[in-house]
């Protein structure tokens, strides 16, 4: 009687036993499933989150090349109306030294007048080197305007050219930005379908774990009710 106890005792320890041991494996292999994919969706947000953060600093800067190519034109434009003044200056400059001329010459011919001198001979050779190197001042006069006005319509086109490298930053920018949106967002996704997949093999495991502790606690019922079913033994028969 005592063996049938502990026998039936030690059946009943292995039941329980295997039934937590089960229990434990179904639950453990759950919750790694379940970090496992917690881990992946994080880590996902993260990438997210980058991804919007270099978006956002791609178009901040985008926005700071358009407003230097729009500051770059209009610096363009206010060098190149200088050239108007300057053109107009120069005009002004020319007329002045000619009215200067002309007054100087009427001076001496005035005073060659006064003084008896026909205007031939020396008197009208220094009559015509005045006119020659007053009309080469006002020549050189001219010639020193219109570099000038080259220079600056130069800086014009240098501020134009800089403009076309500052929209040429703010599209690249731009497409940086999409691009970097886009491999941000497609690397979280890629990291949720990781996190998935471990997850599914963490679930599957843990469904291997139950069916197999299923199977080994029906093995022990089984081989616990065999050994101890009753034996069909004859009964004595009486003297």
């Amino acid at each position: 009687m005592s063996m049938f106890y502990i026998g039936a005792g030690t059946s009943i320890l292995s039941l329980v036993v295997s039934g937590v041991g089960t229990g434990l494996s179904y639950y453990g292999q759950q919750q790694q499933a379940k970090n496992a994919q917690n881990v992946a969706n994080y880590n996902a947000q993260i990438q997210q989150q980058n991804a919007r953060i270099q978006q956002q600093v791609a178009q901040q800067n985008a926005a700071l090349s358009m407003a230097n190519y729009q500051q770059q034109q209009n610096n363009a434009q206010t060098i190149q109306n200088q050239t108007v003044a300057q053109e107009a200056q120069g005009r002004e400059q020319t007329a002045r030294m000619r009215q200067q001329q002309q007054r100087q010459l009427g001076l001496v011919r005035s005073q060659y007048a006064a003084s008896g001198v026909v205007n031939e001979g020396s008197p009208l050779a220094v009559l015509a080197d005045t006119a020659r190197l007053t009309e080469l001042n006002i020549q050189d006069s001219a010639y020193s305007t219109e570099l000038q006005r080259q220079q600056t319509l130069q800086r014009a086109d240098q501020e134009r050219f800089q403009s076309g490298s500052s929209l040429f930053d703010a599209g690249m920018q731009n497409l940086q930005a999409a691009a970097a949106t886009r491999i941000g967002y497609r690397q979280a996704d890629l990291t949720k379908l990781s996190g998935q997949s471990q997850a599914q093999g963490y679930q599957l495991a843990s469904y291997g774990s139950l069916i197999s502790g299923a199977g080994q606690i029906a093995k022990t019922s089984s081989d616990f009710a065999y050994q101890n079913k009753p034996l069909n033994k004859p009964l004595p028969k009486s003297p």
